[in-house]
């Protein structure tokens, strides 16, 4: 099903294939960075990275879902510092691995959900990450870093985060938008269950790439849910992908919905949009946006939904 279409120019799908690796070999880092503001939070991080690249690169901060820890989604990292973008995946204490450890898990799971000081961490997170990139591990990435060229992505609570990151609010007193962060990609987000969306979504005026799939249900929210954020936000630039029969782990790469086809679209869908907002890549455009060539014809084979918000 293809919906929210207009013409653009033929794009040669025999240029590049957006789910392959890139040219750059991939190195990894891994730390721990303290926030001495926030009684000396600790924000373990890992960072995947291209060796030797020919110019700056594109930074890119990745929030990991409730539950889960920095090692989670390396096949993004992995891609995406093959392709030239430093990589960094966050783990947000309070929400991560731990709490799966504990005697009531299920009751920690909904307790960090809920909790406004665990969701209000998580954006500062990112946000301190990215203003201290040039000066972790030794100050490896303050030459090779563009901090022109920010994005930040996120699965389910990582979804959340990048949300907020952009200017969502889910709460009146939540102000966590960054304007350094110019797109993101959210994937399965599982937003408020109202379809006004003024107010939460008013303020989110860059870019986005928002996935979810058929059988994305997880406390109670669905794809009908889940695509609010898309439907919400005004500004050009948004894209909508409903994988079919895409679960909530899939973005994750893990489970029977991560097929060849769906680890494609997300992988392609991600690494494109990358290269058109922080590469300024017109093939990349291109390959988003025809209505002929491109993403739109893994979209076609699957039976996946498309939908886009362009200029």
């Amino acid at each position: 099903m293809l919906l929210g279409v207009t013409a653009f120019p033929l794009y040669s799908s025999e240029s590049v294939d957006y789910a392959e690796q890139g040219k750059y070999k991939v190195l990894t880092e891994d730390s721990i960075l303290y926030d001495l503001s926030r009684d000396n939070r600790d924000i373990p991080f890992k960072v995947y990275y291209p060796e030797n690249p020919q110019g700056k690169c594109p930074l890119v901060i990745f929030s990991h879902g409730l539950g889960g820890n920095k090692n989670l989604h390396s096949f993004l990292g992995e891609l995406w510092a093959s392709n030239g973008i430093i990589s960094v995946h966050v783990q947000h204490r309070g929400s991560d691995t731990a709490i799966l450890k504990t005697l009531r898990p299920m009751h920690a799971l909904k307790e960090a959900m809920s909790n406004p000081e665990i969701s209000s961490a998580r954006p500062k997170d990112v946000s301190f990450m990215i203003s201290s990139i040039k000066s972790v591990c030794n100050g490896k990435f303050k030459e090779m870093v563009d901090m022109d060229r920010i994005g930040v992505a996120g699965h389910s609570y990582g979804a959340y985060t990048a949300m907020a990151c952009a200017g969502q609010k889910l709460r009146p007193e939540y102000n966590f938008k960054d304007p350094r962060v110019k797109a993101i990609i959210e994937m399965s987000f599982g937003p408020p269950k109202t379809r006004d969306g003024v107010s939460i979504y008013k303020d989110v005026t860059i870019p986005a790439l928002h996935m979810t799939g058929t059988e994305d249900e997880l406390f109670g929210r669905g794809p009908d849910e889940k695509r609010i954020p898309f439907d919400s936000i005004s500004a050009p630039g948004q894209y909508l992908i409903i994988l079919n029969g895409g679960d909530h782990m899939v973005f994750g790469g893990k489970g029977k919905a991560a097929s060849e086809d769906n680890m494609n679209i997300i992988k392609s869908s991600c690494m494109a949009f990358w290269k058109k907002y922080l590469f300024s890549d017109p093939n990349a455009a291109l390959y988003l946006d025809s209505d002929k060539d491109g993403l739109v014809t893994l979209i076609r084979k699957t039976g996946s939904t498309y939908e886009r918000k362009k200029p």
